[in-house]
């Protein structure tokens, strides 16, 4: 986090880039990473202080730093949904069909997440960090889970998954999801299965 005055956040931002970039650049990375530009959600406001001219005002300093430094940038609304947060278990309601970006990040007291069925992808650092996070439902209509989806979940030993192996086999999965790779899967059957291996 960056505290500054309004009419500091210009040069500080710029420096704070400036130096991520140098220090990247020396260290061989600039080309290993990306750059995501979390914005608030003018449709739900409740989650954020501030007005809306300050966010706007805001926003627009650092979309025009980012683009004079011609840093490539991706634009997401409303991220971090429950970023830090302190519960153990959450229900996600049927009408979510994805996942946002670092929406449960570093919540280090969440035990367990069901993925309503309809969600088709897990976005970047959705769940990185959630260290306590011992089993998760995933549902059978999940087509990806992006980089860091679920990075450093060393507690994550189960997974329950509503669909086939084919199915899961099928699913685009990226870079840094070893804790999720590493689990036991459980596959979902409504009938008495009458093969070998790991139902539910």
């Amino acid at each position: 986090h960056l505290m500054c005055t309004p009419e500091q956040l210009e040069g500080e931002f710029k420096s704070c880039l400036e130096l991520c970039v140098f220090m990247l650049k020396t260290l061989g990375l600039y080309e290993d990473v990306s750059y995501r530009f979390s914005q608030w959600d003018p449709d739900n406001r409740e989650k954020y202080i501030g007005t809306a001219e300050q966010w706007d005002e805001a926003q627009g300093v650092m979309a025009k730093i980012l683009d004079n430094l011609e840093i490539p940038y991706k634009v997401g609304i409303g991220e971090a949904a429950f970023y830090g947060t302190a519960f153990e278990e959450i229900i996600l309601t049927d009408s979510v069909t994805s996942i946002g970006s670092s929406a449960f990040y570093g919540c280090t007291g969440l035990t367990r997440i069901d993925v309503p069925e309809g969600v088709t992808t897990i976005e970047e650092n959705a769940f990185e960090g959630c260290s306590s996070l011992v089993t998760v439902v995933l549902p059978a209509s999940l087509e990806r889970i992006e980089d860091s989806g679920f990075a450093y979940c060393s507690s994550l030993k189960t997974v329950f998954y509503k669909g086939t192996e084919e199915q899961l086999d099928a699913i685009e999965i990226s870079d840094s999801n070893e804790s999720l790779a590493n689990a036991k899967v459980y596959f979902y059957s409504e009938t008495k299965p009458t093969e070998e291996g790991l139902w539910w």
